[in-house]
């Protein structure tokens, strides 16, 4: 089994090339990830709270990123064989209008 790191709404990323790269455009922008909450059945361990931050997203003005609860890590062997990220949360009309208020 190829690993594989699946993001909703795109295409999965699969194989160690591919996922070489991946990490290594984190590195390059100083990715922070922070994991809580996990919990752990079998070959399987769910993320309840992911927080990322990094040099690109504090350019652009977003000091972090949360993911939405669920993020799934399955392991076989002990080594990660498929990361599948939950899709984030999208705000609502009012928290993406009072964002902008000072």
């Amino acid at each position: 089994m190829m690993p594989r790191f699946v993001i909703p709404g795109e295409n999965p990323i699969v194989g160690k090339a591919a996922l070489r790269d991946l990490f290594e455009s984190d590195a390059a922008t100083n990715s922070v990830l922070v994991f809580k909450d996990m919990v752990t059945t079998r070959d399987t361990v769910i993320v309840n709270s992911i927080k990322e931050r990094n040099d690109f997203l504090r350019y652009l003005g977003v000091p972090e990123l949360h993911y939405a609860p669920g993020t799934k890590i399955v392991f076989n062997k002990g080594l990660i064989q498929k990361t599948e990220l939950r899709r984030r949360r999208k705000r609502t009309r009012k928290s993406s209008r009072d964002s902008g208020r000072t």
